[in-house]
């Protein structure tokens, strides 16, 4: 699905895997166009964002400090 116009994605959970948050905040800032996703996450989600964040920033976008200090998937 391709929605155009799209200047803001809001994750009310967290998904499955590193490629599927990719893949959903991939509709935002398309086109040379800025956008921003948030995401809502729980203690328990803590490992699983760490992992988005890396592929995140081995992307070259910028990521919360206090993210990076999350522990590791296992």
């Amino acid at each position: 699905i391709d929605f155009k116009g799209v200047n803001m994605v809001i994750n009310y959970d967290l998904p499955t895997s590193a490629v599927e948050y990719i893949h959903r905040i991939g509709r935002t800032g398309r086109a040379g166009h800025a956008g921003k996703a948030v995401t809502f996450f729980t203690e328990d989600d803590k490992p699983l964002l760490r992992s988005i964040a890396n592929v995140i920033q081995r992307a070259g976008c910028p990521v919360p400090e206090y993210i990076k200090h999350f522990p590791k998937l296992q």
